[in-house]
């Protein structure tokens, strides 16, 4: 496939390069999981074909816990085929597909292994509004151990637009997994909302899961984005779950119920426990070839400990090395972990090369 995308004219390529650098505890280790993503796309005017892979490798990690590998592996990320037929864009194959904040359909493209789904889209737009479907069949991403998804399906649809000032985007999607001899349905939703006025942004995102029990998991967060000039921006969010927390197994940002872990295997805050409400403030200045960003996360849950709380502090740096490239460092210290009184440090580099 690589050879014959030489002989094709219209063709790019691109290389993105992830190091996970875990520094927990009295920063004593120095674990780093490195990713190396290579995708190339060629095609003519109405198709086009893109596949990429990721090559996985680690220095440092401690491989006798789980999903810690210790050899080298080489992974297809994605192999899909698009066409615009009859003014529809099609695409069928292995896509990492998000849509809207990503928490119900996510690429989770921090994660040690990216979420793709293996089935179709079909793009179109109905008066301002652009409609994507999908389905197709479960998979398990080629994870060894991982649950057996084969005889899943899915089926979806997302809608974004603007309305009246109002910027939208609805998902919903329904499945079936096939846990060992039990299959259950479930099925989700998730709702992004954003409005301008004053020169601030208003926001609000609103995720839900029916898992097939009467269970709550739902979570739903509001924020205020304001310019303070060209280059700084401040922004506050408030984040509250609901008692039975929130996950949607294979489809998200954090596969579990009980996200506090994620740092390791998602490179964030992950989902919160149930009842959790978390206040966030940051702000960001933009320098055009270098921009910084800072937030602070509280959470607190008074059903849980009154007296309780977790603090997470997070630093960005973005600097861009030329058209075509870029290099970004993210440092992070989270105080509640499995030890609440050692305070976990995390830094992840990103290096971006495109052309």
């Amino acid at each position: 496939m690589l050879g014959f995308a030489t002989t094709v004219s219209a063709q790019d390529w691109s290389v993105d390069s992830r190091s996970r650098i875990n520094m927990s505890g009295d920063n004593d280790r120095f674990e780093t999981e490195q990713r190396v993503r290579v995708g190339t796309s060629f095609g003519g005017d109405d198709w086009a074909v893109h596949v990429s892979s990721d090559l996985n490798y680690n220095v440092g990690v401690n491989t006798s816990i789980a999903n810690q590998p210790n050899d080298v592996t080489a992974t297809l990320h994605e192999a899909f085929a698009t066409a615009n037929l009859f003014g529809y864009d099609f695409s069928v194959g292995r896509q990492a597909l998000e849509f809207g904040n990503g928490s119900i359909i996510g690429a989770n493209d921090w994660g040690k292994t990216a979420y793709t789904r293996d089935g179709f889209t079909a793009s179109m737009e109905f008066s301002g509004t652009d409609v994507t479907l999908f389905g197709g069949s479960r998979t398990n991403n080629g994870v060894e151990g991982a649950v057996d998804y084969g005889s899943g399906s899915y089926i979806g649809a997302n809608a974004s637009g603007e309305m009246s000032g109002f910027g939208y985007n609805v998902v919903y999607i329904s499945q079936s997994r096939q846990l060992a001899a039990e299959e259950s349905e479930e099925s989700a939703m998730g709702l992004d909302i954003s409005y301008s006025t004053m020169g601030a942004n208003l926001t609000f995102s609103y995720n839900t899961v029916d898992l097939g029990t009467d269970m709550d998991h739902n979570y739903y967060t509001a924020g205020v984005e304001y310019p303070v000039n060209d280059q700084l921006t401040v922004e506050a969010k408030m984040t509250q779950y609901s008692d039975d927390g929130f996950g949607l197994t294979g489809t998200n940002t954090g596969t579990n119920l009980n996200g506090n872990n994620s740092w390791n295997t998602h490179g964030n805050m992950g989902y919160l426990d149930g009842g959790d409400q978390m206040m966030s403030f940051g702000g960001s200045y933009d320098m055009g070839d270098f921009s910084v960003g800072v937030s602070m996360h509280q959470v607190t849950n008074e059903d849980y400990d009154a007296n309780w709380e977790r603090n997470v502090t997070m630093l960005d740096l973005g600097y861009k090395l030329g058209n075509n490239s870029s290099f970004s460092l993210m440092y992070a210290t989270d105080d509640n972990r499995a030890n609440a009184e050692v305070e976990e440090t995390y830094m992840f580099a990103t290096l971006r090369i495109g052309l």
